[in-house]
């Protein structure tokens, strides 16, 4: 039986953007990390699962999130979503039936409380 995608185009309302990580030098000749913009999309919102674990003597809470958007090429895990939500690191990239018209983006967030 096929997926039937759920993506419906109402629900594509908050504003993403899709960031890479880009390696400048600056001009002492030091090379340093930096993310910048690569596009933008409208993306539905939804929240998978959540967590709280300990890190380093810290309490983390730690956020699992999908994002349904229109299908790009060119996205991949190396990449981040920054949106109203928070900053997400991207873990997976389903193009879904293979048909490129949605892309599913699953994501994870970690926000550290101290």
């Amino acid at each position: 039986m096929p997926f039937i995608s759920s993506m419906t185009p109402g629900k594509l309302k908050h504003k993403i953007i899709i960031q890479e990580k880009t390696v400048i030098t600056n001009n002492e000749g030091v090379s340093c990390e930096q993310w910048s913009d690569k596009m933008a999309a409208l993306a539905e919102y939804v929240t998978q699962s959540s967590g709280e674990y300990f890190k380093d003597a810290a309490n983390s809470a730690i956020e699992i999130a999908l994002f349904r958007i229109r299908y790009r090429s060119g996205i991949d895990k190396t990449m981040r979503i920054k949106s109203i939500f928070g900053i997400f690191n991207i873990t997976g990239v389903i193009d879904v039936d293979g048909k490129h018209r949605e892309l599913q983006i699953q994501c994870t967030s970690e926000v550290q409380n101290g």
